[in-house]
């Protein structure tokens, strides 16, 4: 499989930051089409904690446009506004509707994460020991 473009955006609006993790969808035909939607995660932890936290939080939310791979500035609708704080790439080994296993890459930096779902949006991220090896798979 190919690298799926990834970043991730710092939030702020009036309520405080969060960051939004933003990943080129596998599961789509096209995941690079003009009009395809990212998958798209809050995450409070910034991921420069990532590694020393070794699991964190996210909670899924509705899909965002390709725009956002490269866009900073004001969210339309008074909604705040987003700053690139990583961007990179993932590869896919799993990705199924309670599991995702990926090898990212962000600012050179690379994670192999698993990232479990919990109940409803909310999903759960882990740091895997030793290196990901295998065909990828989409469920």
């Amino acid at each position: 499989m190919h690298a799926l473009s990834t970043v991730i955006l710092e939030h702020t609006t009036a309520d405080g930051a969060h960051h939004d993790w933003l990943i080129e969808d596998p599961r789509l035909p096209n995941p690079q089409a003009p009009d395809a939607r990212l998958w798209t995660a809050r995450v409070l932890a910034p991921p420069s904690q990532w590694t020393q936290l070794a699991r964190f939080d996210l909670e899924v939310i509705a899909p965002h446009r390709r725009a956002y791979l490269t866009y900073e500035g004001p969210v339309s609708g008074d909604r705040g506004r987003v700053r690139r704080v990583a961007k990179g790439w993932c590869e896919v080994h799993q990705w199924s509707e309670g599991r995702i296993v990926m090898t990212l890459r962000l600012n050179e930096t690379p994670l192999d994460l698993q990232l479990t779902h919990q109940a409803q949006n909310h999903w759960s991220a882990s740091m895997l020991a030793g290196p990901l090896a295998g065909p990828s798979e989409h469920a």
